[in-house]
Formats: C-alpha cells, sequence, structure tokens
C-alpha cells in the first residue's frame, strides 16, 4: 500500500513539474537572436517605420541586447523579472548624425523602449509592452 502511494505520489508531481514547465515564463535563451522592428507605438500613435531604416535588437548571452537603432549603434543589459516582465540596465548608444527619417525612427524606438516593461513570445514575434499593459514595440526574428 506504501508502494503504491509513492508511485502515484511521484506521477501527480511529475505531472505538476510538467504542467508548471509548460506554463512557466520565456527565458533568456528563448529571446537570444536577432529581431527587426515591424512596429512602433508611442503615446498611442502609430510610428511611420521607413524600409531603408533598419532597426534591430540582439538578445546575446549574458543578458545583454545590443542592435541599430536605425543610426546609431546601441547596446544595454536587461533582466528578466518574474513572468513577461523585463527590467533594462543603463542604454548606451554612439552618437552619429542622422538624417531625417532614420533619426525619427530611432528617436522613437529609444523613446519607447524606456517605457518598456513587460514582453511576450508569439511564434517569431517579440511584443514589448508598457506599464499600462499596450503594446509599443513589435519585432519579428530574423534568420
Amino acid at each position: 500500500m506504501i508502494l503504491f502511494n509513492i508511485k502515484k505520489s511521484a506521477r501527480i508531481a511529475a505531472g505538476f513539474m510538467l504542467i508548471a514547465v509548460m506554463f512557466s515564463a520565456v527565458s533568456a535563451r528563448d529571446l537570444r537572436g536577432e529581431w527587426r522592428l515591424v512596429k512602433a507605438i508611442l503615446e498611442g500613435r502609430k510610428i511611420p517605420l521607413f524600409d531603408s531604416v533598419k532597426t534591430t535588437m540582439v538578445f546575446g548571452v549574458g543578458n545583454k541586447v545590443f542592435g541599430s537603432g536605425g543610426c546609431n549603434l546601441y547596446s544595454t543589459t536587461y533582466d528578466l523579472k518574474g513572468r513577461e516582465k523585463i527590467a533594462w540596465g543603463l542604454l548606451i548608444t554612439t552618437k552619429r548624425a542622422c538624417t531625417i527619417e532614420p533619426g525619427e525612427q530611432e528617436g522613437a524606438f529609444f523613446n519607447a523602449l524606456e517605457k518598456v516593461n513587460r514582453y511576450k513570445i508569439k511564434g517569431n514575434r517579440l511584443i514589448l509592452f508598457n506599464a499600462a499593459k499596450q503594446n509599443v514595440l513589435t519585432f519579428t526574428r530574423q534568420r
């Protein structure tokens, strides 16, 4: 009787562990790789993105993020804070002079990024949200 209960308890515990893994938050490993900005919303207004301007975000090892704002290069760190919450470190950028289109897109991107504190991965999309849980930045995974 005791042996049966131990086996049954072990199966139940394994089932709960499987469920916990299935519903756990995305890990840093899932974020790794290059993402390209496809949608930006700042203060409720959709920001036009220019085909000629490539804004990227690359999640590397050691919780490091770097990429192109569209004109300047940037780097920062990030920390996953519980289920789908993210915190950014100090943002460091180069200081190149930008033409109008890349400069506008980059400014909107950096302003929106400052407000991001939540994230979600849906298929090949990385969606970043502000404190009001509004989608402010959307990226697609690059191969």
